[in-house]
């Protein structure tokens, strides 16, 4: 459990990211721009992707990215854990750009590699609500065309008995 000064610390730190990349020379710059008469902060030059965006988190690769309880993963372990489930994605479930592959699972740090990862590959994630069950899970997984479905234990007990009548890989 993070004590209330480490949370404040972990606040300033990411104020500070925010700032530096919302500084005008950044690839997050920033400037005001009206649109139908109301004025809103708008990037200046935004990278073209998901993937390119993950890369900004180079400039801080020790810094920390993802908290789950007592773990915690650096800006650079997350891309690199990403890049590597893109490929396993890409070789082992020919994954590919427009694909469309399903993640329903409680929030978790694998929740966010699978997200990161499918994106990596210009894939669309289709998240799926958690508190469906299988009947539900089924449908939306069928309905939404997904070629593959990350899900976690308590999500693949409800989808278990509906494989057989889905065309789809599991993970």
């Amino acid at each position: 459990m993070l004590t209330d000064e480490e949370i404040r610390q972990d606040l300033a730190k990411l104020k500070d990211i925010v700032i530096a990349h919302k500084a005008p020379d950044a690839k997050l710059a920033t400037h005001s721009e009206t649109i139908d008469g109301q004025d809103y902060d708008v990037f200046s030059k935004a990278p073209n992707n998901l993937s390119e965006l993950y890369e900004l988190g180079s400039v801080q690769a020790d810094e920390t990215f993802l908290v789950y309880l007592d773990e915690r993963y650096t800006f650079a372990e997350t891309l690199a854990m990403a890049r590597r489930m893109a490929r396993v994605l890409k070789e082992q479930f020919s994954i590919v750009h427009g694909d469309r592959v399903a993640v329903c699972a409680r929030n978790s740090p694998e929740w966010c590699l699978a997200y990161m990862a499918t994106t990596i590959l210009g894939a669309i994630v289709v998240p799926m609500n958690s508190w469906w069950k299988g009947a539900e899970m089924e449908y939306g997984l069928s309905d939404s065309g997904s070629k593959l479905v990350f899900v976690d234990h308590a999500r693949f007990q409800q989808i278990e008995p509906f494989l057989n009548s889905l065309d789809i890989a599991l993970v």
